[in-house]
């Protein structure tokens, strides 16, 4: 305001504060700046507990505890990929993948692959209780099977013909059983057969491995038949003889009056403990001198291997001349595998099943073998000869004498005979070829 009066006086102007700018800040004071600026705890600082500080000790507002990073000494490990899981033995395994990567839905595989856990299940209904997981391994891995070898359009259908099929498979008894496993593994296995079964053995192939009279003499082969019709003395019953287990004396007796005693089945082997050599036993593991008498009880046996006792609790015979007839057609094979499962007896050891293949490995004869008038089986061996007394009893119906016209079919005197301790089998069995007959 402006007055030209004489007397006026000067208006009181109000003092209005002007702030500068800041000035900008050079480099030295860069530290300085950044130093205000709060960082991050150190991982391996002390952490202070909030909890337990007393109220009133720090005008800081209180803030949950910090998370610390954890820090590994050890060597980083990468993460571990989803697998498939069948630790679930009481009920149908989970799919464990990536769903992005499956080219099916994940609900739809889980559901098919219950549905396959439980015809295994079903199928292997005898075997769980010695191998819980089975069903749900082999769920697991027929369903990756199917998945690998089918587009999304196909796998549903896939699946049902593959549970249709396992449905018609026979209930397998055994691990070893051919209805055990996957579509894939039982193919594989198949295949190796029909190529073993390709496989032949010719006796122009064997020919030059066949023994001489002399190598076969020394090994215990019968060359010569024994004097007199042989089968006069089938049995032993109620004389004394020397048992092969434990080496005592004894009276033998029928099945259910024989006398028992301690033994070991097994073989006493050099092994070597704590740098000392000992004879440990086979059966039982434990050391020779520790376990005079046995581990196992059982009836008393007898042995027998001498021909002239063989003769006389069966006779011993040649097998049958070759047909040499052109016009009728020999039915012997010109190769045979033979094997042969022996029991004791009031007669000694006997032979009670025999088994014959050709050399294609093709089942020619296998067949238990009724023991003679007066012979008494006194302990089946079931632990070598796999032989059960129910077994036995029901299908044990052709003597010694009625196999051996049966074997005639397949043998002849120009048949080569291959086995493993082939010079017994052929004794148990009364038999010597007259192909070395000298």
């Amino acid at each position: 305001m402006f007055n030209h009066a004489p007397d006026a006086k000067e208006p009181m102007i109000p003092h209005i504060p002007i702030s500068s700018p800041l000035p900008i800040p050079d480099a030295s004071s860069n530290s300085q700046s950044r130093s205000m600026v709060p960082s991050k705890r150190s991982a391996l600082s002390p952490v202070k507990s909030y909890a337990t500080t007393p109220a009133g000790t720090s005008k800081v507002a209180k803030e949950p505890p910090r998370k610390v990073q954890r820090v590994d000494s050890g060597p980083s490990k990468a993460p571990a990929p989803a697998q498939n899981s069948s630790s679930q033995v009481h009920g149908p395994p989970v799919l464990r993948i990536n769903a992005a990567k499956s080219l099916v839905a994940i609900p739809v595989r889980q559901a098919m692959l219950k549905t396959l856990y439980e015809t295994f299940k079903n199928l292997y209904s005898d075997l769980l209780q010695k191998s819980p997981s089975l069903a749900s391994d082999h769920a697991l891995a027929q369903e990756q099977e199917i998945y690998e070898q089918s587009s999304k359009l196909t796998y549903r259908n896939a699946m049902i013909s593959s549970i249709a099929t396992l449905k018609k498979r026979p209930k397998p008894t055994s691990l070893s059983h051919e209805s055990v496993g996957t579509e894939g593994t039982i193919k594989k296995l198949r295949e190796a057969y029909d190529k073993l079964r390709s496989l032949s053995i010719t006796a122009r192939k064997l020919d030059p491995l066949v023994m001489s009279v002399e190598v076969m003499e020394q090994w215990g082969f019968m060359i010569k038949l024994p004097d007199g019709p042989g089968g006069s003395r089938p049995h032993d019953e109620g004389k004394i003889r020397k048992c092969e287990r434990c080496a005592k004396q004894y009276v033998v007796k029928g099945k259910d009056e024989a006398d028992f005693c301690t033994y070991h089945w097994g073989r006493a082997l050099m092994s070597r403990f704590n740098g000392e050599k000992l004879r440990v036993w086979t059966c039982c593991s434990q050391a020779e001198a520790d376990s005079p008498e046995g581990c196992t009880r059982g009836p008393h046996v007898f042995y027998e291997s001498l021909p002239e006792e063989l003769h006389e609790r069966h006779a011993f015979t040649w097998t049958r001349e070759a047909n040499k007839n052109k016009d009728s057609k020999d039915t012997a094979l010109d190769v045979v595998c033979l094997d042969c499962e022996m029991v004791y007896t009031t007669g000694g050891s006997r032979v009670a099943r025999v088994s014959v293949i050709d050399g294609s490995g093709g089942k020619v004869f296998d067949e238990l073998v009724k023991m003679d008038e007066g012979v008494g089986v006194i302990d089946y061996n079931t632990r070598f000869s796999g032989i059960t007394e129910e077994e036995y009893r029901k299908k044990a119906i052709l003597p010694l004498k009625q196999i051996r016209q049966a074997l005639g079919n397949f043998i002849n005197s120009d048949t080569i005979i291959v086995g493993h301790a082939l010079e017994n089998d052929l004794k148990t069995l009364r038999m010597s070829t007259k192909r070395f007959d000298p």
